[in-house]
């Protein structure tokens, strides 16, 4: 037993951020982003979001988990010109005040309209019309939509342009989350015509000044085609082509700082005494010559830097990345880490590969 440590759980030695344990509804989720995780594939996805005369229609391709959905709701809070977008700006300006100075280039004299839609198993044109109706100061599009059962996407922008010239905004947003789910219903139904509603809606943006398009994929366009004829491959490669493809994936390095954001340690002797296990091990072993800030290891103490590094790497390769971490936090399974935080400890132990590989198996 460690000199001075008598019993004790690690549970009442830290404590876990929850608000990051659950998934993201942009359309539904409070826009709150006090505790959004700013990463720097998060800091890329702004730096082309905020360039001006560039791409206005931008495609995020990431796997499952990696929190896209998250990045769209955070991008609609920072443009919603209210108290919980100052609070986001305070913090971006903080902790990147170059990144900060391009979104005021960029917002400068404008008012986003946001007009937001989630990705379901049907025709996207059918969706864009649903979202549409409930937006009741859209007079003229509303109208138009109302009266024509089927109608044309390019007619309704049009009378969208003109509900946004006679409002207070100056600007539209639209994010489509989940946009896979519309483009796997198109390839059901070749009668939707949702490849060249995509195509027409991300022309129609890319022409205007003050139009912005992201839209959030698991892969590539044309990875969701297989196996189907050339014809519609190039369909879908073309409207691929009206896009800023950015890959949204956190590397190994952004996902032990999702650790650190969401485990807060106390000011106790096992917390301190497991972070000098930590600082020997990462000075005696092969991590000495690791660029990995060694305090970050330590910051997420009691997890031995081992088990940090196989956790970033197994949840990325074979996971759902970001969800998947917090699933390890929080879940009560067996060799979880609420498990191991929860067992009555007579030393400092570290969560270990052996006890990693119980949760993994």
């Amino acid at each position: 037993m460690s000199k001075g440590i008598l019993v004790f759980c690690y549970k009442n030695e830290l404590t876990l951020n929850n608000r990051f344990n659950k998934s993201t509804n942009i359309i539904y989720d409070e826009e709150d982003c006090t505790d959004y995780i700013i990463t720097q594939s998060t800091k890329d996805t702004l730096k082309t979001f905020f360039k001006i005369d560039y791409h206005n229609s931008i495609a995020l391709i990431g796997p499952f988990g990696c929190g896209k959905s998250s990045l769209l709701l955070y991008i609609n809070t920072l443009l919603s010109q209210n108290e919980n977008s100052k609070t986001c700006l305070k913090i971006l300006k903080k902790l990147d005040t170059k990144l900060y100075k391009k979104y005021e280039v960029f917002s400068k004299d404008k008012k986003f309209f946001r007009i937001k839609i989630v990705g379901e198993h049907t025709s996207f044109k059918s969706q864009f019309k649903n979202t549409i109706l409930k937006h009741d100061n859209l007079k003229s599009v509303k109208q138009y939509l109302d009266t024509n059962k089927t109608f044309q996407l390019g007619k309704a922008l049009e009378l969208l342009d003109n509900d946004l010239n006679n409002s207070s905004y100056t600007d539209i947003l639209f994010s489509i989350d989940e946009f896979g789910k519309f483009i796997e219903y198109g390839l059901e139904d070749i009668n939707s015509n949702d490849i060249f509603d995509l195509q027409t809606l991300s022309e129609y943006v890319n022409k205007k000044s003050n139009y912005k398009l992201i839209i959030s994929l698991h892969k590539a366009f044309s990875e969701y085609v297989g196996k189907l004829v050339d014809m519609t491959y190039t369909d879908w490669d073309k409207v691929q082509g009206r896009f800023e493809n950015i890959v949204f994936k956190n590397d190994y390095y952004e996902m032990l700082n999702i650790f650190k954001e969401t485990i807060f340690l106390k000011t106790t002797t096992p917390i301190t005494e497991s972070q000098n296990i930590i600082k020997k091990i990462c000075n005696h072993t092969i991590l000495k010559d690791s660029h990995t800030n060694i305090e970050l290891f330590e910051k997420i103490a009691p997890i031995h830097p081992f088990s940090a590094i196989a956790i970033s790497e197994i949840f990325t390769r074979y996971f759902q990345n970001q969800r998947s971490i917090f699933s390890f936090l929080f879940s009560t399974e067996p060799y979880a880490f609420q498990e191991f935080i929860s067992q009555e400890q007579e030393q400092v132990v570290l969560y270990d590969l052996a006890e990693l590989y119980g949760y993994i198996s």
